[in-house]
């Protein structure tokens, strides 16, 4: 992944890509189109503590690049489909 977050053109991704450490992790394994695709799911970790035991997904409006999700398809061993939250 951060060699996908550092050919990315824009600065906000690169940036992404310089701090992963600062993310906590969700992983859900999909199939679409007849594709195996793992989408992770990235949260700030200066979430509360009771946050931190999750077991549902972490959903957040806004938050700009605390949060954020990226697709990997397991057959072409490819990311895409970067997407940040917005921020209010």
């Amino acid at each position: 992944m951060p060699g996908y977050l550092a050919k990315n053109p824009s600065r906000r991704y690169s940036e992404i890509g310089s701090n992963l450490a600062l993310y906590g992790r969700q992983y859900a394994g999909v199939i679409t189109n007849k594709k195996r695709i793992i989408y992770v799911n990235f949260f700030i970790k200066e979430m509360p503590p009771d946050a931190k035991a999750i077991k549902t997904p972490v959903i957040v409006c806004d938050g700009g690049d605390g949060y954020w999700g990226i697709e990997f398809d397991v057959d072409t061993e490819t990311f895409s489909n970067l997407e940040t939250n917005g921020e209010a």
